[in-house]
């Protein structure tokens, strides 16, 4: 990913051999990068933690926010489920931990996700890591490839998918 970006922008600040992309469209305005562990999901996470504490804007976390209200995949953030008591004193507690682990998080200054080369050269991204677990509600490839598309069609965006 690393050579691809340096490569699209013309640089060569790591020493990796990438050679400059003949024919760009423009810029990039955003990125999503999707890691995928099977074929199969259960819930996403957002990942949004880049290089040094670096965050991308609000608006990629209220996107995920949108496209989880949409489908029926199970989404977190920092591996918690988001709940909709938030005026109670459960739900507060249940925020201060989440922020709690993004700010441990941003404290170690390494990235968490491939978005964080990304954030390197001012491009707003976010990483949705598909966890498979044994929950009952499964999802494959196929459907998560249709409901990201189809929810993020209108966004200058480029998704970049992992498979390990």
């Amino acid at each position: 990913m690393q050579a691809w970006l340096e490569g699209y922008h013309d640089v060569n600040t790591t020493g990796i051999s990438a050679s400059p992309l003949q024919g760009r469209g423009g810029s990039i305005q955003a990125a999503l990068s999707l890691e995928l562990s099977s074929d199969v999901i259960t819930s996403l996470d957002l990942v949004l933690e880049g290089l040094n504490g670096q965050l991308p804007n609000l608006d990629l976390a209220n996107l995920f926010h949108a496209f989880c209200q949409k489908t029926n995949i199970l989404c977190t953030i920092q591996g918690k489920l988001q709940r909709s008591d938030w005026d109670t004193v459960s739900g507060y507690t249940h925020s201060v931990q989440t922020m709690l682990l993004m700010v441990l998080r941003q404290a170690s200054g390494r990235s968490w996700g491939d978005h964080g080369l990304f954030l390197r050269y001012h491009i707003e991204a976010a990483t949705l890591r598909g966890i498979n677990s044994f929950r009952q509600y499964k999802t494959d490839i196929t459907t998560l490839g249709k409901y990201v598309s189809a929810h993020w069609e209108g966004h200058v965006c480029l998704c970049v998918c992992s498979i390990p």
